[in-house]
């Protein structure tokens, strides 16, 4: 009953996109060394051949002809592995010769044979098939699945079929999942009294016996996926099953003579526990009228009473979420309205090729509205689509102007004129409106290409607004104006942008409470900004981004290390406002408040912290600190929390030259290149999946230094 360790990750070996459990399982080499599963790389199954002490692939088989397989079983001399495999719609068994990589097809008919299971000296094999539900019509509307035995002859390289003949065993009951025991008899589940129960065939008596009495039944995932496993070893046989109890599954462990075993008819099936009462019987049931009618279908219904239309895709709503809110308050700064909100909208047609994404939102007023669309064409492996923005960008400066003399008008038509405080709010708002284009190719689900142009619009709007107060502080009068912005005297951009880029991203991670806690991410990306139309101010630059980050879990707690570069190139690289290393998801404890304090007492300039490139280096100790009992330290089914431990470095620069070189600043401050490191503790915490917030305590390597408090707003890189 112990868990020994884990013989395989998708976050270790990155180029695996998922496994293939659901309706599969695995199977040990006959001398249990080797186990061999299925997996999914590249859009296809491939078979993987391990060493589950190791943790390591030994082999990685991509079968050209059968891209879709399942269950293999690996034969009794270690020399072929038997697969259910799944060619032009047609489910069928294949044999695979490990030597010689050849792929035999064992059945070749209109019936499905699934779940096969190898007899001890390798002559046989057992496994489920549909054929009688196929020739002889549904019991009370359901499909199900009958035991076939097929005979097999020994091959120059691998075995041949032979005869293959029913078991003639619970007939119209759904009889899955055979598995031979050491002594050549079977092992299978059947509902035949309308639950899963475990059965076990004497082959030889030709008697049955029913193992057990579940009121859950024994199951895997789904009613095709296998439940049972038997050692193959007489001295020490051992039957492994999974039963659903108490809202989870759980694994049993048995040896023969743990069970009670009782005989029972193998033609008496009596299912009626498994169908569901209706609870109004008078009421005709639509369902099951139609699947009665379908019964009683003697005749095929004829070709030609079928129709082919072209397939026209309709945009449905798949997903919609958000909020909004509208709010009026009397302050100190006057009378104050405004609305806040935004709403999400997903459209997609029914085979999810074309997909709608929209999103508008509003924080203030009217003119602070953005929104958002994008359209992605999904039907080949090749991705496209546009996407349309508007997006108000705000900022403002609020200053007092001195003393002002305010008139106002009184009820009989005189005026009064009071001295005032004057202050002025300067709210001023760029706009981006943008289009643009993608492409994406995915290698696999976990890496792919992408590249995009855009061409982006800038304008400006900057509204004034008057405050007028009395000595006692009280507000007696405001006022707005919408200025020029041309001739406020103020440095805006204003123009059009265009811009290309192109990277390669890789993730495989797997995100915890808060922040990733296996696996990696990596994004190696470069774009190019060219000047639009009707722009004078020059923009010819490049950016590059190389971005890697790896996470090793180590249970109860996570590694996790980041190594970026981000960096305009090119020659108007210093055109835009700088980049900034102290922003606390880069480098936290360098908050530009915290750094103009800190800094100066060092003898070291704020401007080191600005550049048009930067470099950054983290780690962290994750703990995932409350949440589900799995994962978490503390159990908690509301509140999910994440303890860290982080170090974070980074360095800040224009130009390559100024590395390594010391020159004055202002003040006489050393100006220079300079990597800044500092450590702390953080607990991020996970709002309901809106909100990730990330309270930490950092302390600045510095000679003078001091721990610093602060808030962090983004989930852990």
């Amino acid at each position: 009953g112990e868990i020994l360790g884990k013989v395989a990750s998708t976050a270790k070996a990155g180029h695996i996109d998922d496994f293939s459990f659901i309706e599969s399982a695995g199977s040990w080499s006959p001398d249990s060394k080797q186990f061999a599963f299925v997996a999914f790389s590249k859009g296809r199954n491939v078979l993987l051949i391990i060493d589950p002490f190791a943790g390591k692939i030994l082999r990685e088989i991509v079968i050209e002809e059968l891209p879709a397989f399942s269950n293999p079983a690996w034969s009794p001399d270690g020399k072929n592995i038997l697969l259910t495999g799944l060619r032009e719609g047609q489910v069928d068994l294949y044999l695979y010769n490990l030597k010689k990589d050849k792929l035999t097809q064992l059945t070749d008919d209109p019936y499905a044979e699934m779940l096969p299971s190898w007899a001890p000296d390798g002559l046989a094999i057992a496994f489920s098939t549909d054929k009688e539900s196929i020739l002889n019509g549904r019991n009370k509307g359901k499909w199900y699945f009958q035991i076939h035995r097929l005979e097999l002859t020994e091959g120059k390289e691998s075995p041949k079929p032979a005869v293959s003949h029913a078991l003639q065993i619970f007939p119209g009951a759904n009889n899955l999942n055979p598995v031979f025991d050491a002594e050549g008899n079977l092992y299978f589940l059947s509902d035949r009294d309308g639950y899963r129960q475990l059965y076990y065939l004497d082959l030889q008596q030709g008697k049955v016996f029913q193992m057990t009495e579940s009121l859950t039944g024994i199951s895997g995932l789904t009613p095709y996926a296998p439940a049972i496993s038997a050692s193959r070893s007489a001295k020490r046989p051992r039957l492994i099953y999974t039963r659903y109890y108490n809202n989870k599954y759980e694994i049993y462990q048995a040896r023969p003579d743990d069970f009670t075993p009782r005989i029972v008819n193998p033609a008496e099936v009596q299912q009626e526990a498994g169908f569901l009462f209706h609870s109004k019987p008078i009421e005709q049931h639509l369902a099951d009228a139609q699947l009665f009618a379908l019964d009683l279908l003697q005749t095929p219904v004829p070709v030609d009473s079928f129709k082919t239309l072209p397939y026209k895709p309709r945009f449905r709503l798949d997903y919609i979420g958000g909020s909004a809110g509208v709010g009026v308050a009397n302050t100190n700064f006057g009378n104050v309205t405004g609305a806040a909100g935004g709403i999400d909208l997903l459209f997609s047609d029914i085979l999810g090729n074309n997909q709608l994404f929209s999103s508008i939102s509003l924080n203030g007023e009217i003119a602070d509205f953005a929104g958002i669309a994008a359209w992605m064409n999904q039907k080949h492996r090749l991705g496209w689509g546009f996407t349309a923005s508007h997006v108000p960008y705000r900022s403002g400066s609020f200053y007092y102007t001195g003393i002002d003399t305010l008139v106002l008008p009184l009820n009989n038509g005189q005026q009064i004129l009071l001295p005032a405080d004057h202050f002025q709010f300067d709210l001023l708002r760029t706009f981006e409106d943008k289009i643009g284009a993608f492409v994406q190719w995915p290698f696999s689900q976990t890496l792919r290409w992408e590249a995009g142009a855009a061409y982006s619009f800038y304008y400006n709007s900057l509204i004034r607004y008057h405050y007028y107060y009395d000595a006692f502080g009280q507000l007696l009068y405001q006022d707005r104006e919408k200025l020029n912005v041309e001739e406020s005297g103020l440095n805006l951009f204003k123009g059009q942008i265009a811009s290309f880029n192109t990277a390669l991203v890789g993730d495989n991670s797997y995100f915890g409470m808060a922040s990733p806690m296996a696996g990696y991410r990596f994004r190696i990306g470069v774009e190019q900004y060219l000047t639009g139309f009707n722009t004078d101010l020059p923009f010819n630059f490049t950016t590059l981004t190389a971005d890697f980050r790896k996470y090793i879990f180590l249970k109860p707690i996570a590694l996790a290390g980041r190594i970026v570069h981000y960096g305009r190139y090119g020659r108007d690289s210093e055109v835009l406002y700088p980049l900034f290393l102290g922003y606390p998801w880069y480098l936290r404890g360098y908050g530009f408040n915290t750094a103009s304090e800190l800094l100066p007492a060092n003898e070291l300039s704020v401007e080191s912290l600005f550049g048009s490139k930067i470099f950054l280096a983290n780690a962290e100790i994750r703990l995932p600190f409350t949440g589900p009992e799995q994962l978490a330290l503390i159990k908690s089914r509301y509140l999910f929390t994440e303890l860290a431990l982080f170090a974070d470095a980074g360095l800040a620069w224009y130009k390559y030259s100024e590395l390594g070189t010391v020159k004055p600043g202002e003040g006489g401050f050393q100006l220079s290149a300079k990597p800044y490191t500092s450590v702390g503790i953080s607990m991020r915490i996970n709002l309901f999946g809106a909100l990730i917030l990330e309270p930490y305590y950092a302390r600045p390597l510095l000679k003078n230094s001091r721990w610093v408090l602060g808030l962090n707003f983004v989930p852990g890189w």
